[in-house]
């Protein structure tokens, strides 16, 4: 499956439980960062990811610079990234209960 695609069920899993349109807006602009990023490291479905993956990805959270603003860079703050990770797992729980 497409992560896009993926990207919708989880817009439309957080829609069901209720939250406001702008924090899905936002669960799934972390989750796109996610996708986005696991495409370019790995040549298997986002659905697969095992743990070692997501912990490259926290990696890749904490070791990298980000445009953290249009024209900003630095690095993420510890509350960014634990916001980020929950929000992946929140990703996984949706888009598997769904398959």
């Amino acid at each position: 499956m497409s992560y896009k695609y993926l990207l919708q069920k989880f817009s439309n899993g957080l829609s069901a439980s209720g939250l406001q349109e702008d924090t899905i807006q936002a669960y799934v602009a972390d989750s796109r960062q996610y996708c986005q990023w696991f495409a370019k490291h790995f040549e298997k479905p986002v659905e697969d990811a095992h743990r070692k993956d997501a912990e490259a990805f926290l990696k890749y959270l904490t070791d990298t610079t980000h445009e953290l603003r249009p024209g900003v860079y630095g690095s993420y703050s510890p509350a960014t990234i634990k916001r980020k990770i929950s929000i992946i797992r929140r990703f996984y729980s949706i888009i598997l209960d769904e398959k």
